[in-house]
Order: structure tokens, then sequence, then C-alpha cells
């Protein structure tokens, strides 16, 4: 699951740049697609064939055989790269590690000096040999040159190299929030919203039964984020409901407390956050956790009001008063606050996030993640 947004980035590029991008306008007959073309497309609907037939390597050694019967020397530049890039993408699905570094650096060449292409796969290179400081030059540089190309008309391609550099330098957290701001700067774009429907394909087809229980719950929390964003609230809302926890820890009570509470059972809501607020509290009376204090303090606003939990809050911030958590939950209260309402109306929640999503001046810091 770690990888799941990088690899679904991945598959759009190839879609991208394999099937959509041409060869150079200027270098091209009139009269239709040129023989690299033809070649090209062929070597693409074998690549998917495999792919929709769990990896078969026989379709695959076709495409390389018609990738090694095209002259090199008489392509453009354009079709130098996509032809490279076909190659590496070719030798990687067949496992031939070596060979698809080295049409990678062949289609590297292809490009200008100062390309993010050219600089995140430098930047790759040299994360591999161990050169950190090498690799968070061309990593930064390359964000640099994507940062100005955007300045201009928005660009999906490089929107996506942005993405794909900012998730080698900062992460995968970081990558996605600035995916979700071009989503919400542009969510009219084609490539992006392809991206989105990917990843979501992506997470459905992950084998479940063989994740722990965090990893599971990661699948599913992603797919559900996903879901709204796309307006599917619906399924949004019944995949949150499967996430699941050990039997009797606070974290299934607050979740089997959230679901009631959302399906107005308001009884058994009741009951789940009460018990909650026993095991926990015998748990807080062990040893302190702040993030278990403020579930007891969110179970007791369910269960008693804003004042109870109030009251709950400064209590635990009277007895240990050093703690920044307790003090930014202070803090922050009124925000809390929403929260909570955000919490017990999950269904309104992602309604209301697909709407915000469709602002174009909708931020992507601005979301809550419950």
């Amino acid at each position: 699951m770690k990888r799941l947004f990088i690899a679904a980035l991945a598959a759009v590029l190839l879609v991208a740049f394999g099937c959509g991008a041409k060869s150079d306008k200027s270098d091209k007959s009139a009269d239709g697609p040129t023989a690299f073309d033809v070649a090209n497309n062929y070597i693409v609907n074998l690549m998917t064939q495999s792919m929709m037939n769990d990896g078969d390597s026989i379709p695959l050694l076709k495409a390389v055989e018609i990738s090694e019967g095209v002259d090199v020397s008489a392509l453009t530049g354009m079709e130098k790269i996509l032809y490279y890039g076909s190659r590496a993408q070719l030798f990687g699905l067949l496992h031939r590690v070596d060979d698809a570094i080295d049409a990678l650096k062949s289609q590297m060449m292809c490009y200008e000096v100062d390309s993010p292409e050219r600089l995140s796969f430098l930047g790759l290179m040299a994360l591999n040999e161990g050169k950190n400081d090498s690799a968070s030059y061309y990593f930064n540089r390359g964000m640099e040159v994507c940062d100005a190309k955007l300045k201009g008309a928005f660009n999906s391609s490089y929107a996506m190299k942005n993405i794909e550099i900012a998730y080698y330098l900062k992460g995968e957290n970081q990558a996605k929030a600035l995916f979700d701001s071009y989503v919400a700067e542009h969510p009219e774009d084609q490539v992006l919203g392809m991206l989105l429907n990917l990843a979501l394909e992506m997470s459905n087809r992950t084998d479940e039964s063989k994740l722990d229980w965090k990893e599971r719950n990661t699948c599913l929390y992603q797919r559900t984020e996903i879901l709204a964003l796309l307006g599917r609230c619906d399924e949004a809302f019944e995949t949150y409901k499967k996430t699941y926890y050990s039997e009797n820890s606070p974290l299934q009570l607050r979740h089997q407390g959230r679901m009631a509470l959302n399906e107005n059972k308001m009884d058994s809501a009741g009951i789940y956050f009460s018990k909650q607020i026993e095991v926990c509290g015998k748990m807080l009376a062990e040893k302190f956790n702040p993030a278990m204090a403020m579930d007891c303090v969110a179970a007791t606003y369910f269960l008693h009001g804003e004042e109870e939990a109030n009251k709950l809050l400064h209590s635990y911030i009277n007895k240990y008063p050093e703690d920044e958590i307790l003090k930014l939950m202070e803090r922050d209260w009124n925000e809390n606050l929403i929260q909570f309402e955000c919490v017990s109306h999950l269904h309104d929640y992602y309604e209301i996030m697909h709407e915000f999503m469709q602002q174009p001046s909708a931020k992507s810091n601005s979301q809550k993640t419950i």
C-alpha cells in the first residue's frame, strides 16, 4: 500500500506518454501516422494485453521483437524518447532490470539537459548510488523547473512529473498533498481525473487478506478518500464502515460508535462510547496517552455534550500541564468541535469535501482527515 499512489501515477504516465504522445509534427507526413507511430501503438497494445492477463510474457516478447526491428537512426527526437521509454517498460515487465536501466539512460540522453525528466532520473541514479546530496540537488532543480513551467498555463505533464519528484524528495504524504492541490485547482483536467480513477482501481485490486489490520485500514481509508473526491459518497461511506480493529479495543469501540451514530442508532452509539470511555479510562490510569485522552473527550462529547467534554479535557490538562497535544486541543477547541460534528455526519462530510474540491480556489491543506 505504501507505494500505491506512485504506482498509479506511473501507470497513468505510461498511458499519457505511451499512447497519447505523438512524434514531432514537423517531421511527420500529413498523410497520416508514421511507421513508428504504428509500431509504437502495437507495442503499447501488447503491453496492455500482457498486464490484463496477469503479466503473460508472450505478448511482451513479441513487443521486444517489434521494438528491435525499429530503425532508431531514422527517428525524430520525440520518437526516440517514446522508443526508449517503451523498451524500458518492456524490460521492466520482463524483470530484465539491467536492460531497463540501459534503455532509460538512452531515453534520458534524448531530453534537454535541464529537463525535469532528465533531472529526476539523475536524482534517482544518485540516490541508488548513495549520493544523497547529489540526489537532493537534482530533485530540487527538477521541481524548480516544473514550478516555473506551471506558472503559465497548466500542463498536466509537468504537474505529474512534479508529483513524482516530490515523492522521491519529500515522501508519499507530500506528493499526495501536491496532487490534491492540483485536483482542487484544476478539477476539469482529464489526466488528473484518470489518475484518481486508476488509483481507485488499483486499491480495489489489493488482496486485503494478505494485509495486517493497519495496512488493511490504510487501504480502506485511502479508497474512502478517493471515492469521496470522485463524488461517489455512498460508496465512500460504505467503504469507511469496513475498517476494523481488534475486538473491544478503544479504536474498534470508537469506530462502532461512529457508525451507529451515522446510522442514527443512538442507543447503540451510547453503549459503544460508554464502553470506549471505560476501556480508555483503565488504560490511561496505567499510562497516560494524549491521543487516547482525546478519543475519550470526543466520546464524552457524543454522550454528554460540549460542556462535559470540555471539563474532561481540562481535567487532563490540569493533571498533565506540560503535554503539548493537550495544549493544542485546548487552543483549537472550536475546530475540534467541527471535527466531532463531521464524524457524526460522515456522508454529508464526503459530499461537502467533493463539492469543495470542485472549487477552483480550493486548497488541499484545507481538507480534514477523519
